[in-house]
């Protein structure tokens, strides 16, 4: 009561009557009858209940409410109306030092309502320990001391769940080009360390950053043990999209909404719901230049390989290179981020395929291997390399299928052990059997070749899923004539 007494009472004059004259608009009478009361000073508490004809609880409760109110205003009013409240937090110089104790207080307060909303741990720290200090002589000093104390850990703690989030998304890529189980394993321990920190606070930052990685290990990795999902993916995503409603002036949000549908979009497209898929497909296609460059919450070249499948599946394969030129004409990709950039050139060479360019298609995977090393990519380099062969064999380039195939070959008898590359050694020996004829009925002998692939095709080790292994490419394979000398 004395707080809320000493707040109206330090008011100035102006902001007495701004604030009687929201009542009267809003026709809130009590609270403006309570307020003239408390300003006047004169009654006691029994008197002014008796004066508004209340019982004692809801008597308390108005004062409470009356004073939420006073705050809200006073932080309204604080500094400039049009700025935000996470802006005002620079200005609590102001309050420490020029302004009056209890009002500094009630602004404090309201600030720190606004900022528990946002899940602010920076700005929090900062407004408790503004707090600290304006009651070094309260019991209440040890209370915001605590609470300081704890969102300083708190930061922390968010600060190391994005470094972990970084780290996934590097280890999930580098998992992507080499289907290795030592970063399988890499990626069990990340999401689990994660999973830690997660329970430490009730952040909704915290269970974006967790649904994220909870999603992408649901659909990109084997669903075995750790990575199984623990919720359905579907409440997962209907989770976060619920957040990002709650938290619209949320900075962040407004870019993390576009991973959202990105994990949509990636989670209906693997399971083959494509009417729900499209629903998500253009938000990330219109802003594909901007989003490529999220490596750092997502794996945002793995669309690029969904949408040329997504391309072939809607017969429009031959419209992806006009659109890649348009849509990227400004997108400068990152060498350094090889996994990253290995997709990305693999997209622009698929892209020159569909349209016939195989010199092209091909040339940009030679320029991309001069730049960047395939080691310890295991899988990207024989399926980059597969599809080289292909483009090459397209181009009646002879010599130079054989050298990739030979190529494949010795990495494929260096992983002779590693299980799940049935399918590759099933395209080898379709592409060395149309470079080195030995039947007339050549159609028919590739077509069994590719309907082999096609049964081998599937599981993590999945791969050339962009191309469309049909009777227009059979034929095309089987037309092919070479010259014997160039052997």
């Amino acid at each position: 009561m004395s707080k809320l007494k000493s707040v109206i009472q330090q008011l100035q004059e102006s902001e007495c009557q701004e604030i009687q004259d929201r009542f009267k608009q809003t026709g809130a009478w009590k609270y403006m009858t309570l307020f003239n009361m408390l300003r006047e000073g004169v009654l006691n508490d029994e008197k002014m209940r008796e004066e508004l004809e209340m019982n004692n609880s809801a008597f308390y409760t108005i004062k409470s409410r009356l004073l939420d109110k006073i705050q809200e205003y006073l932080s309204a009013q604080f500094i400039n109306p049009s700025i935000d409240s996470s802006s005002k937090i620079e200005d609590i110089p102001e309050l420490l030092y020029n302004t009056q104790r209890n009002k500094a207080v009630a602004i404090l307060s309201q600030l720190e309502v606004d900022m528990q909303q946002q899940d602010n741990p920076y700005k929090l720290a900062s407004i408790y320990n503004a707090l600290k200090k304006l009651h070094i002589n309260s019991p209440k000093f040890y209370h915001y001391a605590q609470m300081y104390n704890r969102h300083l850990a708190y930061t922390i703690a968010l600060d190391k769940a994005e470094d972990l989030l970084i780290d996934f998304f590097r280890k999930l890529a580098d998992y992507e080009l080499s289907k290795t189980n030592i970063n399988l394993q890499l990626l069990s321990l990340i999401k689990q360390e994660l999973h830690n920190v997660a329970k430490l606070y009730e952040s909704h930052h915290l269970t974006i950053y967790k649904n994220i990685v909870d999603i992408c290990s649901a659909i990109y990795l084997p669903q075995d043990g750790d990575h199984k999902a623990q919720q359905p993916i579907e409440l997962m995503l209907n989770q976060m999209e619920q957040i990002f409603n709650q938290n619209r002036n949320d900075k962040d949000y407004m870019y993390l909404k576009l991973v959202h549908r990105y994990l949509a979009f990636e989670y209906y497209h693997i399971i083959g719901l494509h009417n729900r898929e499209e629903e998500y497909y253009n938000p990330i296609n219109e802003n594909l230049s901007s989003f490529l460059n999220y490596n750092h919450c997502c794996f945002p070249s793995k669309f690029l390989i969904s949408k040329a499948e997504r391309m072939m599946r809607i017969n429009k394969e031959d419209t992806m290179l006009d659109e890649m030129n348009e849509l990227l004409s400004e997108y400068v990709p990152d060498i350094q981020d090889v996994p990253n950039y290995m997709l990305y050139c693999l997209y622009k060479s698929i892209c020159n395929f569909n349209l016939g360019k195989y010199t092209e298609a091909a040339g940009v995977l030679v320029r991309m291997s001069n730049e960047v090393s395939f080691k310890n990519y295991y899988y990207a380099e024989i399926e980059i390399r597969l599809f080289q062969a292909l483009c090459y064999l397209l181009a009646s380039e002879k010599e130079l299928v054989m050298t990739h195939l030979r190529g494949v070959s010795r990495k494929l008898k260096e992983l002779e052990e590693d299980i799940g590359y049935d399918n590759a050694r099933a395209f080898y020996r379709l592409l060395y059997m149309v470079a080195n004829p030995t039947s007339k009925n050549m159609a028919e002998k590739i077509k069994q070749h590719a309907d082999r692939f096609k049964f081998l095709n599937h599981g993590e080790k999945k791969m050339l899923t962009y191309l469309k292994l049909d009777d227009k490419l059979i034929n095309k394979l089987s037309e092919l004539e070479f010259e014997e000398d160039k052997i």
